[in-house]
């Protein structure tokens, strides 16, 4: 896993320059860890799945995204998770790890850089890649690795056999927003709903969560 919260280091959206990844490498990210996708649900995930609820006064409050119950959710029935702003009290409303806020500013990326008519017609990627295109699972990965990269993150360790391994690969936000969550105190159980953990598997994903809540 990677810290989340390292994402708001960043000064500018890195632009990895690579048409095979997603163009808004940042938002992904973000959206990804709080909601705690696999990289498959990523790449298949499509602008009408993300949807977004008002409050009385009309403004976005909550962001909401249909995901699969499972990863053998095999008639498609889906469930959807909400999640409300995150911004820190008397903080510009753009802070770059609140989930509503990243969704938004996703949807003003894919549509400057496709057109109101790309976004309108909803069965189009919701990460596109400079195609326009779904992501591959190389594509992915290179887009999340290109993030790390930008903070300067090492993206390979060495191994058991001293020869070096890539740290990260497709379900890494979904292990990296389980620690986040957990090192700020959020129920196991609520993690397990939120990621839609229909094991106990969720609990290698945090286990080493406690270990950063030590004085």
């Amino acid at each position: 896993a990677f810290m989340l919260e390292d994402i708001a280091k960043l000064g500018v959206a890195p632009d990895l320059l690579q048409p095979d990844v997603c163009v808004a490498p940042v938002q992904m990210t973000v959206l990804g860890c709080w909601f705690l996708t696999r990289g498959i649900e990523a790449s298949a995930a499509r602008i009408q799945h993300l949807t977004f609820s008002q409050d009385a006064h009309g403004m976005d409050e909550l962001v909401n995204w249909l995901l699969p119950v499972s990863k053998t959710d095999v008639q498609a029935r889906g469930t959807v998770r909400s999640l409300p702003c995150t911004c820190v009290t008397g903080a510009p409303h753009t802070f770059v790890l609140c989930p509503l806020h990243a969704a938004l500013t996703l949807g003003k990326t894919v549509k400057a850089d496709f057109g109101a008519d790309f976004v309108a017609e909803g069965t189009n990627p919701l990460f596109p890649n400079a195609h326009g295109k779904p992501l591959s699972k190389d594509g992915f990965i290179r887009t999340i690795r290109g993030v790390l990269e930008a903070l300067h993150i090492p993206l390979q360790r060495l191994g058991p056999d001293g020869k070096p391994k890539e740290r990260f690969s497709e379900h890494v936000l979904r292990v990296s927003g389980a620690q986040f969550l957990a090192i700020r105190g959020m129920q196991l159980i609520a993690i397990q709903l939120l990621g839609r953990w229909g094991s106990a598997a969720i609990l290698r994903y945090i286990q080493d969560a406690p270990l950063a809540q030590l004085p």
